[in-house]
């Protein structure tokens, strides 16, 4: 079995770290194998742990995510043999190598992977095939995933291989608010193998995802970016370029050397000290403070200087993309950009619908004042068909978010809008990123609804005056304005576009999950949605656990005003729930309730009242006007002998008082209160709250490799059935604002099997 070097890229000299492995090479079923393949495996896991334990050493990036991301890859790589065929006879070897006896749920996710790789798999993967253009988006995403040069070819090996790895990597939404497309390919990612499969294939290998929609085929593309909060996060390095009390230098580092791989260049002591003379400007003493992306970007500008014709930004771009893909499988992220494009295709969904109309409403009065004229009516619409037909939305996934979005989690993401190229389906098309090319789209549009209504006199008298009306400053205006209410506080935004959150050029705007549904399982899902506004979060959960009886087993995409997600009706807890066939208020009573009030009524220990006390003080502390108040607040209630309940229930009444708070800070206060009583309770009572709250919902959020879920728990405070988040292995429990998300918010759901469709043969194309 022959290992293709580039998987095991990062020449780099790592001494091995004494720890305990994170993997162990099969003892199992090492009977069964060659020594050749024995050796092979555990080479491999050997250089996995010493990778796992350099990148958790120098904490640049985030070692659990990728050292997961990079299983998924050596994976892989021990199973595609060189000549492209899949060696299924070692599943069950790699399978006891890489995945624990007791495994995280994205392991869990990877053997059941590995146990449904057989020989049908075979035909599937000999049509996977290298990018025919070496210098595509596709090529591009392989080179960064598997951190290769820019002269390096990309082989039919590296493809067969992204595609085995995107299926074992871990995946999840990230700091990217395309929740409405993420919940979708979790789904075909975690349960249709084969669908999501075509779908890697697709991004390797031609750069988009194909779909019918109304009536024929559209091609939805990805942008080679990256969101990721590790290339913002400080670090220190010596003014020399080594990380303090290490060995290690500048290019040790696994994304920096990939980074500076995937931009062409060569680590050598020159260049490294060109890098740290662009980063050592601020240095303090013998240390410089950086980011990630200061090192990228002066790693840019060094090789920059020594490449005459290199753009310092375009090679800044491709060391982010390539650092990033380390904690980011890149075919993943294509497949999340494209899916998130299939929600903007059809003239009424969300964003495509905002544009259409702030330029129907611009154009309102024009189309009033040329009512007299023949054939008005078939020009306006063989215009506004034309200009739907003429742009597509793509999905940035690194578009900053002016603030953190009402999901709480997404920083980044938004649709930008792209110029369509007559007659070529394979290339996302133009960047329109000025209000001056949105009005060359819309000039575009005139002359085809003119040609479509085969050139008559009055279609041209029609669009002379309709072009006269878009070319002026006037109609740009009102066309931006219209867009977003807000825009209108900006007087002059042609000029200042760019001060915009939401243009029709670039809009970072949420979404509806059913319109990709719509699109990647041909079956039309938002029409028959159902709607339910629970009363608190004791009514949500009862809804869901009623829904959980009929519900297939399958993550079913699920919406809140604030995030699309994805109901899990074969959650062990809601399974449990179902087999009990007990009624939902007793079954609540048994496993929440009850356990629950054992928390809230036991005495409140001393070391619970001091963690509590002492980190509200320090939330509150810049409100109040001096702290004698809040001490005599805690000896009061320190004096009497409280339960969990009475103790946090009067330091809440007491901080309000205290601070005169009207409703909103009251609620935001309780909040509080509530989040850190959960974290300064002991061992033992958390365990209880912990164990009986309820998971009913994959949020599509992580922390490192933790998955993250929606769930039911009882709140000690209230002593009543709260919202909250819960990581999979069901500790750190966190409550969430139950007013914004649940308190009278409309939940939607729609219960129909969701199994796609992998068949695509509709002959014609429709951009609609």
């Amino acid at each position: 079995m022959k290992l293709v070097p580039s998987l095991l890229v990062m020449a780099i000299a790592i001494s091995t770290i004494d720890a305990t492995p994170l993997c162990a090479a099969p003892e199992v079923v090492a009977k069964s194998l060659s020594s050749t393949q024995k050796d092979a495996i555990q080479r491999v896991v050997s250089s996995l742990n010493n990778y796992a334990q350099i990148q958790r050493k120098l904490s640049i990036q985030n070692a659990d995510i990728a050292y997961a991301m990079r299983k998924a890859l050596l994976m892989a790589d021990l199973l595609i043999t060189a000549d492209g065929t899949i060696d299924t006879s070692l599943c069950t070897s790699v399978k006891f190598a890489f995945i624990p006896f007791n495994p995280k749920e994205y392991e869990v996710n990877m053997g059941k992977v590995l146990d449904q790789i057989n020989a049908s798999w075979q035909a599937f993967f000999d049509n996977v095939k290298a990018p025919s253009n070496q210098h595509s988006v596709s090529a591009l995403a392989l080179r960064a995933l598997f951190s290769l040069d820019p002269n390096q070819p990309i082989t039919e090996r590296h493809a067969k291989v992204a595609v085995l790895g995107a299926m074992l990597a871990p995946y999840n939404q990230g700091p990217v608010g395309d929740c409405f497309a993420v919940n979708d390919v979790i789904r075909d990612h975690q349960e249709y193998y084969r669908h999501a499969a075509e779908d890697y294939r697709a991004i390797v290998m031609d750069g988009f995802i194909e779909r019918p929609v109304d009536s024929g085929t559209d091609s939805f593309f990805f942008l080679p970016i990256l969101a990721d909060t590790d290339r913002d996060q400080t670090f220190a390095l010596t003014v020399s370029g080594t990380f303090p009390n290490t060995n290690y230098s500048l290019f040790n580092a696994p994304g920096f050397a990939a980074a500076l791989s995937l931009m062409g260049g060569t680590n050598t002591s020159d260049f490294t000290g060109n890098v740290m003379g662009l980063l050592s400007n601020n240095a303090q003493g013998n240390q410089v403070q950086v980011t990630p992306s200061q090192v990228i970007a002066a790693i840019a500008q060094t090789l920059a200087a020594m490449m005459p014709s290199a753009d310092a930004n375009a090679l800044r771009a491709l060391g982010e993309y390539g650092f990033s893909a380390l904690t980011n499988n890149t075919v993943l992220r294509g497949v999340e950009g494209a899916f998130a494009a299939m929600a903007e295709d059809r003239p009424n969904d969300s964003t495509r619908g905002n544009i259409n109309s702030c330029v129907d409403q611009a154009l309102a009065s024009t189309w009033d004042n040329l009512n007299d004229m023949d054939g008005v009516t078939q020009f306006q619409q063989a215009f506004k068909d034309a200009f739907n037909n003429s742009y597509r939305l793509l999905y940035n996934l690194n578009i900053p978010l002016a603030q953190v979005s009402s999901d709480g989690s997404s920083t980044d993401g938004g649709f930008q809008l792209y110029k369509r190229i007559p007659g070529n389906a394979t290339e996302p098309g133009i960047r329109m990123a000025t209000p001056q090319q949105f009005r060359r789209l819309l000039l575009d549009a005139i002359a085809k609804a003119v040609n479509q209504l085969g050139g008559a006199s009055d279609a041209q008298a029609i669009a002379r005056n309709v072009k006269s009306v878009v070319n002026t400053d006037d109609f740009l205006k009102n066309a931006l304005w219209a867009y977003d209410q807000a825009n209108q506080q900006e007087p002059n935004p042609i000029q200042n576009y760019q001060k915009l959150a939401r243009t029709p050029m670039q809009s970072c705007d949420g979404d509806n999950p059913y319109e990709v549904d719509d699109i990647d399982t041909s079956v039309t899902y938002d029409k028959n949605v159902q709607r339910y506004t629970p009363t608190n979060a004791k009514d949500l959960i009862s809804w869901c656990l009623k829904l959980a009886k009929t519900a297939p087993p399958e993550l079913i995409p699920l919406d809140s005003p604030q995030h699309a997600f994805n109901f899990v009706p074969a959650n062990p807890d809601i399974v449990a729930f179902v087999k009990k066939g007990m009624p939902i208020d007793q079954w609540l009573q048994n496993m929440l309730i009850v356990p629950g009030m054992q928390v809230s009524r036991q005495s409140i220990d001393p070391s619970t009242q001091q963690a509590l006390t002492n980190r509200m003080y320090k939330q509150i502390a810049n409100a109040l006007p001096d702290s004698t108040s809040y001490q005599q607040l805690v000896q009061t209630l320190n004096r009497r002998n409280l339960s969990v309940r009475g103790y946090s229930s009067g330091l809440l009444n007491g901080i309000n008082q205290l601070l005169g708070s009207d409703q909103n800070q009251a609620h935001q206060i309780a909040l509080t209160v509530d989040a850190i009583l959960l974290q300064s309770l002991p061992a033992n009572a958390t365990a209880i709250l912990d164990k009986s709250a309820i998971r009913f919902a994959f949020t599509n959020w992580n922390d490192g490799t933790k998955d993250i879920y929606f769930c039911a728990f009882f709140n000690p405070r209230t002593e009543q059935v709260g919202f909250g988040t819960i990581f999979e292995d069901k500790t750190s429990l966190q409550p969430m604002d139950e007013d914004a998300w649940v308190n009278n918010q409309p939940w939607d759901i729609d219960l129909k099997p969701f199994a796609p469709k992998n068949t695509i043969s509709t002959p014609s194309r429709l951009f609609r």
